[in-house]
């Protein structure tokens, strides 16, 4: 594995001052609200091109918000992902391809802790503002060799406007060996698989109804050579779990420490689409009572107020469940698991169903491509069809909690 030293994105000014993430998640989210004008400012510019704007991406990055969730040892505050919920949201309330590509960023370390100690010291040596991507959807392809795996495959919704210094993609790896009968025999096996980002090919074909910014391109991956230690098996809990010394990022399921962080791009959207449908309400008058305003109007008054208990009473049992389960480190329950990821695919469908009301009565305005509902309103639609929001989780939970037996029940 070529030696790849990490980006050095924060710029010397910078680099010499206590950044915000260190002071504590409160003066984290005061900085990125500081931010909030500036990213809508540059949000229609950003659609258009496709592109996170550099400047704002140099911005957020400057509050130190990718060591977020970083351990100590490794230079990060070392956050609890629930922490991180209310920090994705203040972005995802200004720009929601800007809070998605932001959340990537900032999960990596959760996946990085999957790695073992001696290489996670080599790639964050000189900073742990490391920029890393990962499309974990398991291609097959990828053989065992000797000293490692020959990696190949084609890899969807690579997320993340940014130049990643690695890839961590998911492969379905295939160990040939010769038995008694000179046949060969395949066992797959799931595994993930670090890749220096100058040894992937971006395909350049994300044209989505949403999330337009993003840049979530399909990536290719021919013939890489990766040493063993550079590859982990892909579980539920990090392998490491059980190690002295490993934070908690390191201890809990991959699914524990990502929900809060979708969580916060849906809230965040639902919540910039709610109030700004209240903004609208103080001078839209209805079509067939043109003497008052919407804010005067007992329909438009019951609306409002229904989404608002529904949305926060959403995200309310999205922070109590994130404490919950990361207040149990690696020893939750598979039951308890299951029971977060189904509250996550929850808050996920509850937010879409008001996104959905919201743009209905933002009317005709909110059809033009200029308006920002529709803009928020594709983005939350978008954002909704990831996989942490399949609501099919439910019936995984349902089957635990009626105590039936299910064979994969500690990989959920």
């Amino acid at each position: 594995m070529p030696n790849v030293t990490a980006t050095k994105v924060l710029n010397s000014k910078t680099e010499n001052s206590i950044l915000p993430v260190y002071k504590g998640p409160s003066a984290l989210l005061d900085a990125l609200q500081d931010l909030h004008d500036e990213i809508i400012k540059a949000s229609s510019q950003m659609e258009n091109s496709k592109a996170m704007e550099k400047s704002v991406f140099q911005k957020i990055v400057d509050t130190g918000l990718l060591r977020a969730l970083h351990p100590k040892d490794l230079g990060g505050a070392e956050y609890s992902a629930p922490e991180m919920l209310p920090l994705i949201e203040e972005i995802a309330k200004a720009d929601g391809s800007t809070a998605w590509s932001f959340m990537v960023a900032a999960e990596m370390p959760a996946i990085f802790q999957r790695f073992s100690k001696l290489v996670q010291s080599e790639i964050f040596k000189d900073s742990c503002d490391v920029l890393a991507r990962a499309p974990l959807t398991p291609q097959p392809g990828t053989k065992k060799v000797d000293g490692g795996f020959l990696v190949n495959g084609t890899w969807p919704l690579a997320s993340g406007s940014y130049v990643a210094d690695w890839f961590i993609v998911a492969g379905l790896v295939t160990d040939e060996r010769e038995v008694s009968d000179n046949h060969l025999i395949d066992l797959p096996e799931l595994r993930i698989f670090l890749i220096p980002g100058n040894e992937v090919k971006k395909l350049d074909n994300w044209s989505s109804i949403g999330l337009r910014a993003t840049e979530s391109h399909d990536v290719k991956v021919e013939n890489i050579f990766v040493p063993d230690p550079y590859s982990a098996v892909f579980t539920a809990n990090s392998p490491h779990s059980e190690e002295e010394g490993v934070s908690t990022i390191g201890r809990v399921s991959f699914y524990t420490s990502m929900g809060p962080l979708h969580l916060g791009v849906i809230l965040g959207i639902t919540r910039a689409m709610l109030d700004e449908l209240i903004q609208l309400g103080q001078t839209k008058r209805p079509f067939l009572e043109p003497s008052i305003v919407y804010k005067d109007h007992a329909d438009f008054q019951r609306k409002i107020g229904s989404m608002e208990i529904r949305l926060a009473a959403a995200r309310n049992f999205a922070m109590h469940e994130s404490d919950q389960i990361w207040a149990a480190g690696g020893k939750a329950t598979a039951i308890e698991r299951t029971r977060y990821r189904a509250a996550t695919a929850y808050v996920h469908d509850e937010c879409s169903k008001i996104g959905s009301e919201i743009f209905r009565l933002g009317g005709t305005g909110a059809l033009y491509n200029h308006s920002t509902l529709q803009r928020r309103f594709r983005d939350l639609t978008t954002a909704c069809q990831h996989i942490m929001g399949n609501q099919e989780i439910g019936a995984s939970f349902g089957a635990l909690a009626l105590g039936a037996d299910l064979a994969n029940a500690e990989a959920l």
